[in-house]
């Protein structure tokens, strides 16, 4: 079933919904009379325009889709979107040797950006040791008890500019 695989998300009519607006419609021959007694609710459009076509091919069966299929079949795109989500780490690469090795690194790349995923290189930070992390907590438990005011009241070395001359631009 390659070309339902390239149908997803395009308003195609289940087989089971296609087979109920023929048997309805040859029991009733009005799309008026259709309409009420399917179990998926459609516009008056979609059956009308369904029944045309079946009545043109004969044939409940949708005609291919224009275009070159997709490489990447339903299943191994939706591995490809779980494991990326689920493993933020993990480089276009490593998904591609390890899900989609059939396709190239830049379909799996173009795939993810459709669906909204970035990658990128993380940025290389450096690790925090046990005297770090002690010499924060300590911070934060003598800080604990401070009000909104005295937060006020601080500045912050992220939020400040440095003006090199009088053009005061953030550097």
């Amino acid at each position: 079933m390659p070309d339902e695989d390239r149908t997803e998300g395009q308003g195609r009519l289940p087989d089971f919904e296609k087979g109920q607006i023929v048997a309805l419609w040859q029991e009733f021959g009005h799309v008026a009379k259709i309409l009420p007694r399917l179990t998926h609710p459609r516009s008056e459009s979609t059956v009308r325009n369904f029944i045309r076509h079946y009545q043109a091919r004969n044939s409940t069966r949708n005609l291919p889709a224009p275009g070159r299929p997709l490489k990447m079949n339903l299943r191994t795109r939706n591995r490809v979107f779980t494991d990326a989500k689920e493993n933020r780490t993990q480089s276009v690469r490593q998904l591609w040797d390890n899900l989609a090795p059939e396709v190239s690194t830049r379909t799996v790349k173009r795939y993810l950006q459709k669906r909204g995923i970035r990658k990128w290189k993380a940025a290389a930070r450096s690790l925090l040791k046990p005297e770090h992390a002690a010499s924060r907590l300590a911070w934060a438990l003598a800080h604990r008890h401070w009000t909104v005011g005295d937060w006020e009241k601080v500045i912050w070395s992220d939020e400040c500019s440095v003006e090199k001359c009088r053009h005061g631009g953030q550097i």
